[in-house]
């Protein structure tokens, strides 16, 4: 199934996404928070094993990628994920996410984790 996808860690949305193969994306997503939970996410695995993870289809099936490019970008301004906050600055992809070093003090000013050992913090 082709679709535009979000994911909201402990009620926050973190990510909007959008694939031709919105499984396979999704399972992507999966391994990232289990092995590269850090880098990827800005959390550690302490943190994943603790959270409450949703993800949200967001869209009927869309196989024309104009049109899942367009509704991501559409689901991104209106959602405001944390890890994409570039929605409204013109020259930038909607879709643009923070630098990986950025991410884990994001989540934590957006309130999906607490702040706690800044030793986790990527540099």
């Amino acid at each position: 199934m082709s679709a535009v996808y979000a994911v909201s860690i402990n009620g926050i949305c973190c990510y909007v996404g959008q694939s031709l193969r919105t499984v396979k994306r999704l399972y992507c997503h999966a391994h990232s928070l289990a092995e590269n939970s850090l880098l990827i996410w800005g959390m550690t695995p302490e943190e994943v094993d603790a959270a409450v993870i949703e993800v949200a289809i967001k869209t009927p099936p869309l196989p024309n990628e104009i049109h899942r490019l367009a509704a991501e970008k559409a689901a991104i301004r209106v959602l405001k994920p944390v890890l994409q906050p570039y929605y409204e600055l013109e020259g930038l992809p909607a879709d643009y996410a923070l630098p990986r070093a950025s991410r884990r003090r994001a989540m934590i000013e957006a309130g999906v984790i607490e702040g706690g050992n800044d030793n986790d913090d990527q540099n």
